[in-house]
């Protein structure tokens, strides 16, 4: 098993990854697989899963000829993909400052909760839309606490 903590986490190191390369004004805006999996720690199996969903969800393009380093980029909805990500980001951070002030939690509960959540969202936002994972994350939370 990986270090990452969920599947949605993994993804996210492939769209980052994209991203900075996307970003790279002396690159071409091309990505490796092969860093991000060695970066996470993350198996073969692992990896594969990452870059199949991950194109299949039309967030990133693989090179269009031979492929042995998972070369890929992001394409224009991976790019506002990560555009709206810092607002999840912020969303999130905003319920783990609730969950930490929960008195009813303790140290490992309030970690489980926190890792849940960010998995949860990462979910949504990947099949449903940032949008949607940004403005339900309270809800998302309330059905957790139950």
């Amino acid at each position: 098993m990986s270090p990452i903590s969920s599947h949605g986490e993994a993804c996210l190191g492939y769209l980052r990854e994209g991203y900075a390369a996307w970003q790279n004004p002396r690159g071409t805006g091309w990505a490796f697989a092969v860093r991000v999996e060695h970066r996470l720690g993350l198996s073969l199996e692992e990896g594969i899963a990452c870059f199949d969903r991950l194109t299949q969800l039309g967030l990133i393009q693989p090179y269009p000829g031979p492929n042995l380093m998972g070369t890929y980029r992001l394409t224009l909805k991976g790019v506002a993909f990560m555009e709206m990500l810092p607002w999840l980001e912020e969303a999130a951070r905003s319920l783990f400052s609730v969950i930490d002030a929960d008195p009813d939690l303790g140290d490992e509960e309030k970690e489980q909760a926190r890792a849940g959540l960010w998995s949860e969202a990462l979910e949504a936002a990947f099949t449903l839309s940032l949008g949607w994972a940004i403005e339900h994350l309270p809800d998302l939370w309330k059905e957790r606490k139950r």
